[in-house]
């Protein structure tokens, strides 16, 4: 992940660039990996990138399986263009704790850990995969999903990267509000 190789200066404004009115998009691995999950540290050290610019700390990982994705919110324009429910190949991250329980955090799509086996990697009925919030005056979009490279080949997965950037992009130097 980029963020694990910035010095405390670099993170001091990265941090203030967002809380300023940047829009920062998040995929996969930007969950950040447990500390000592791998012998070695990680950006999860920067408790601001998990406990505020993501807003849930990754724990643990099914192993890639089928699993069905429900779009929760189908009006946000980060779900343009995408299904009702989603079927499709992941290693379904688990998170410490459902972001939806954090005031101003946006549910846009969730798990149904009825279609695969979740093993260790389970949160129960609320499993959420993608969410925004506003970060101070800037915006945060995160995706749990991308984890092998084809699944970026997929239509789907391209149009949820493109939602997700262009959002960025319109939101980018715009005061937040979490009312929108």
């Amino acid at each position: 992940m980029i963020l694990d190789g910035l010095n405390t200066e670099q993170r001091a404004a990265f941090k203030t660039w967002v809380e300023n009115g940047g829009s920062f998009v998040g995929i996969h691995g930007a969950g950040g990996d447990p500390v000592g999950n791998y012998g070695h540290s990680s950006a999860t050290d920067w408790k601001w990138l998990i406990d505020t610019l993501i807003g849930a700390q990754f724990v643990v990982h099914s192993a890639v399986m089928p699993g069905d994705i429900h779009i929760e919110d189908t009006k946000s324009p980060i779900a343009k263009k995408l299904p009702p429910v989603w079927h499709r190949s992941e290693e379904w991250y688990a998170f410490s704790a459902s972001p939806r329980a954090k005031p101003g955090f946006h549910i846009i799509a969730a798990v149904d850990e009825k279609s695969y086996t979740p093993g260790r990697a389970t949160m129960g009925a609320d499993h959420p995969l993608i969410w925004w919030h506003c970060v101070e005056k800037g915006h945060a979009v995160y995706s749990a999903l991308g984890h092998a490279g084809r699944m970026y080949a997929e239509p789907l997965m391209i149009q949820l990267l493109d939602n997700m950037i262009s959002w960025g992009l319109t939101e980018n130097g715009k005061s937040c509000s979490a009312g929108k």
